[in-house]
């Protein structure tokens, strides 16, 4: 829902990183050994107001013009309006860990 708002607000705006980007980088990299990740999950209910604030804290955000922002911010507040004025969060952080050779 939010993602298709902010894609109607600011077309081409999206973009998908896989979930395990990060794992990949510094597995990938042969600079690490015992290469693992923790995944850790909470679900965070917002009101469209606090989800507008966190959103003025993302850097996709802060990137584009004042115009499109002001647009994303309205779309996106309208969408959660209308889904009730609440949504909740999908919060995920990564934890890799790994060993550097001796």
């Amino acid at each position: 829902m939010i993602r298709a708002a902010v894609e109607s607000a600011d077309p081409g705006s999206g973009r998908d990183t896989p979930e395990d980007w990060f794992h990949a980088d510094v597995a990938g990299s042969g600079l690490f050994t015992d290469v693992g990740t923790r995944r850790f999950r909470r679900e965070v209910p917002l009101d469209t107001a606090a989800y507008l604030r966190l959103l003025d804290t993302l850097s996709s955000q802060l990137r584009r013009p004042p115009a499109r922002r002001e647009r994303v911010r309205a779309t996106v507040g309208a969408a959660i309006d209308g889904f009730g004025g609440r949504v909740v969060l999908d919060l995920r952080t990564t934890l890799v860990l790994a060993r550097r050779p001796a």
